[in-house]
């Protein structure tokens, strides 16, 4: 491709100078004039010089033209060539782009599997909390320290780090419970994490108080925004139901 170039320039160099030179004769040939006291051996030679030179002229425009038809030809070469290597590197870039997303959904099946624990089939204990401490007005500051604590250690091996914030509402006796992930909103994604969010909601239902339970991601792809899930039941004695 290299040559080409090189060729299609100097062939073009050439055309420009056999241009220049073409309109420098016809500007010598018209500034030459005979005068009306030449003889008609000098008028003679002078229209045989220019038919010479005319002639000439065509010869070189046949000249470019083919000159041009060839460095057309290189040019379309180099294009066509070109095209095939663009639609070889996108073809490789496509193929580079299944791959990755292959080895990053199997690499995102192995952290699950590594990662995260199975969740008890008897629970964590999550009803065995001091949630009744929370509608005492004097133990419920340390009493929403002490479950948020709680909560974090023994969730983490099933729901990696997270953090937890309790909502109370001592009139209703109602409790709110948030989870928040900061690893990101892929969090959600994981088979065993889903599994193991699903088994939590199970277990945190034998919690009469909870009310409502929100599972909070960070979104990885957009800078301060979230992803929730929002659980809610009517009763203490219903099953907790996704709103959205």
């Amino acid at each position: 491709m290299v040559i080409i170039n090189w060729v299609s320039t100097g062939l073009i160099v050439i055309i420009f100078l056999v241009i220049f030179y073409c309109l420098f004769q016809i500007l010598r040939v018209s500034y030459i004039r005979a005068d009306r006291t030449a003889s008609q051996t000098f008028q003679k030679k002078l229209a045989l010089f220019r038919m010479r030179t005319h002639q000439k002229i065509v010869h070189y425009l046949v000249f470019i033209n083919t000159v041009m038809g060839i460095v057309l030809l290189l040019v379309l070469y180099s294009f066509f060539h070109l095209n095939d290597q663009r639609q070889a590197l996108q073809k490789k870039v496509a193929d580079y782009e299944e791959t990755t997303v292959a080895l990053k959904q199997k690499s995102d099946v192995l952290y699950d599997e590594l990662m995260f624990e199975d969740y008890p089939y008897a629970g964590v204990s999550l009803a065995d909390y001091p949630w009744e401490e929370l509608m005492v007005e004097e133990k419920q500051v340390e009493s929403k320290a002490k479950i948020s604590g709680m909560l974090c250690r023994d969730l983490e091996p099933y729901l990696g780090k997270i953090s937890a914030l309790l909502s109370v509402n001592q009139k209703k006796g109602e409790v709110s419970l948030s989870v928040i992930e900061n690893s990101g909103d892929e969090f959600w994604q994981g088979k065993k994490v889903s599994q193991n969010i699903e088994q939590f909601l199970n277990e945190i239902t034998d919690v009469k108080l909870v009310s409502q339970v929100e599972m909070i991601a960070k979104q990885t792809d957009k800078k301060n925004q979230t992803s929730s899930n929002t659980y809610v039941r009517n009763d203490e004695t219903s099953q907790l139901e996704q709103v959205h």
